[in-house]
C-alpha cells in the first residue's frame, strides 16, 4: 500500500499506527472515525503522536466539534455530514456481530437497528427466557419510528429477524428508544462547519450507489 503512494492511510488500530509511524514516518496518517475521537484531549493525543488529521465521531454536536477545533487548532479535522448514525459509538455496536457474525467495526454492519419488528405477547419461563405466546400486531413497523407503542405488563417487544430467532428488547418506565437513530443530514450546517475551520466534510458512501454518492456530494458542494 505504501508503495502505491496514497495521500494518507486511514487507521484506527494503535498497534498498526505505531508500526507505520516507525517504519514509514513519511506516510500521512488520518485517524479513522472508528477510533471514536470524541473530545479535544483525544485529538491532542493523536496530534502529538504525529497524525495529520482526525476524523471525528459522527455522534458529536456542533458545539462539541467547535470546542475540539478551538483547543486543537493545528490539526486537520474531518467531520461526517451525511449518512447513517449508529445506535452506539461508531464501530462499537455489537448487534450485527451477535445476530449475523458480521463485525460493524470492519465495514460489514448489517444495520440490525433498522430491521422491522413485531409486537408479541410473551411470558418468561423458569430459566428467564422470553417465550412468545401470540403475535399481537401483524403489521410490521419501522424500528426507527419515534412513536411509542402501548404496552401492558404481559407484553414485550421482540425483534424478529427470521422464522427461528427472536430477541427481547428490555423496556423501563421511559420506554425503549435504543433503535431510534435518525440519519445524519447536516447540509444546513455546512457554512458553520466551514467557518469553524473544518478541513473536510465526509459523506458516507459505503453500500451506496454511484448516483447516490454523486448527487449527495453535488448538493453539499452547492451548500
Amino acid at each position: 500500500i505504501v508503495a502505491m503512494q496514497p495521500d494518507a492511510l486511514i487507521m484506527s488500530d494503535p498497534g498498526l499506527i505505531m508500526m507505520v509511524r516507525e517504519h514509514f514516518p513519511e506516510v500521512q496518517i488520518h485517524l479513522s472515525v472508528q477510533a471514536n475521537a470524541i473530545n479535544w484531549a483525544t485529538v491532542k493525543f493523536w496530534k502529538d503522536y504525529g497524525l495529520s488529521r482526525v476524523i471525528l465521531s459522527r455522534e458529536l454536536s456542533l458545539e462539541e466539534i467547535e470546542e475540539i477545533q478551538q483547543h486543537v487548532p493545528d490539526i486537520e479535522l474531518e467531520v461526517f455530514v451525511h449518512g447513517a448514525l449508529c445506535m452506539a459509538y461508531s464501530g462499537r455496536c455489537l448487534l450485527s456481530g451477535y445476530m449475523n457474525k458480521r463485525d460493524a467495526n470492519q465495514g460489514a454492519c448489517t444495520n440490525a437497528c433498522r430491521w422491522d419488528y413485531k409486537l408479541h405477547e410473551a411470558q418468561e419461563d423458569a430459566n428467564g427466557d422470553v417465550i412468545p405466546v401470540t403475535q399481537l400486531n401483524t403489521s410490521e413497523k419501522s424500528c426507527c419510528s419515534s412513536a411509542q407503542s402501548e404496552k401492558t405488563s404481559n407484553q414485550t417487544l421482540l425483534v424478529q429477524h427470521n422464522d427461528e430467532e427472536m430477541f427481547a428488547a428490555e423496556e423501563d418506565e421511559h420506554g425503549t428508544y435504543f433503535m431510534n437513530s435518525k440519519d445524519l443530514r447536516a447540509v444546513h450546517h455546512v457554512d458553520r462547519l466551514t467557518k469553524m475551520g473544518i478541513a473536510s466534510l465526509k459523506i458516507e458512501g459505503r453500500t451506496k450507489s454511484y448516483f447516490y454518492c454523486a448527487r449527495t456530494a453535488q448538493i453539499y458542494r452547492k451548500a
